[in-house]
């Protein structure tokens, strides 16, 4: 097999790379090409203060910035962006009201994402300063909408069916509508670029769901606390901790879809189905 220089290749969502491969059967072997994604190292400076090198797809660079700062809890608002400039591998922000010593983010944990997704509080530090409260009315969004938003999503849309090495998530209405969809290598940067998205259009989070393709932990549920956004459903499961810390903030986590149910594993009532199952 021939070794050199992949080729890259952009198809307007997310980058890839086409390298030589050799497929293995027990006919033999056979000379091929594969379409992977591809990661870089980001790194992120507030106020000339370097914070944190991420690796994630190259693409919605800047989405992926403003989403994981307001995630982590360093900015409160998008407002508080003066500017977001590219400078080679790094992202440089401008950003007013921020003192990073007052900070929760002397320490950094290693999260259970793939890549080991970084953060910067646990999830017991973000729910110690998070403002949720319990939102929505009972049977906010109907299990109709959730199969089929799941089965688009999930079958149909995003770009990790194709190179089988994303992860994608997407923020939907209550109606179903797609608000903003990401891709990156990471389960945690899809969902900071997700949100990045929403809060650079100048839209709120207020109202809508949450769809991802990777498992919901404890570290995802950090991430989530710190918006309204009051329902996750994942492709996979969620941690038993995960559902623990959901409980006292009023996010419902649900998974494993199916075109005729799914598996609620917090705060029931916000879902309406035909038949009420036992609040859980």
């Amino acid at each position: 097999m021939s070794q050199g220089c992949a080729d890259i290749e952009r198809d307007g969502t997310t980058a890839s790379s086409t390298l030589p491969v050799v497929r293995l059967s027990p006919e033999g072997a056979v000379e091929e090409h594969a379409r992977l994604a591809m990661e870089e190292a980001v790194t992120i400076a507030v106020n000339d203060e370097e914070l944190v090198t991420l690796l994630a797809s190259p693409e919605d660079r800047e989405a992926l910035v403003v989403g994981f700062l307001f995630n982590e809890g360093i900015i409160d608002d998008a407002g508080q962006i003066q500017s977001v400039t590219a400078d080679g591998t790094w992202m440089r922000v401008e950003a007013k009201g921020v003192q990073m010593n007052m900070r929760l983010y002397d320490r950094r944990v290693l999260g259970s994402g793939c890549g080991r997704g970084v953060s910067f509080s646990t999830a017991l530090d973000a729910f110690a300063a998070t403002r949720r409260t319990r939102p929505h009315h009972e049977g906010w969004v109907k299990l109709e909408v959730l199969l089929a938003s799941a089965e688009d999503f999930f079958s149909r849309g995003p770009h990790n069916k194709r190179l089988r090495g994303t992860h994608s998530a997407g923020l939907f209405d209550w109606s179903g509508r797609v608000v903003a969809h990401a891709d990156d290598i990471g389960r945690h940067s899809a969902v900071d670029k997700v949100v990045g998205k929403v809060l650079l259009s100048g839209a709120s989070l207020e109202d809508l769901f949450l769809l991802v393709t990777g498992r919901v932990s404890s570290d995802m549920v950090g991430k989530i606390m710190r918006t309204p956004i009051p329902l996750v459903l994942s492709k996979s499961v969620p941690t038993a901790l995960a559902v623990e810390l959901a409980e006292p903030i009023f996010l419902t986590i649900a998974g494993r879809p199916t075109r005729t149910g799914l598996t609620v594993y917090s705060h029931q009532r916000l879902i309406a189905s035909p038949q009420r199952a036992v609040e859980i």
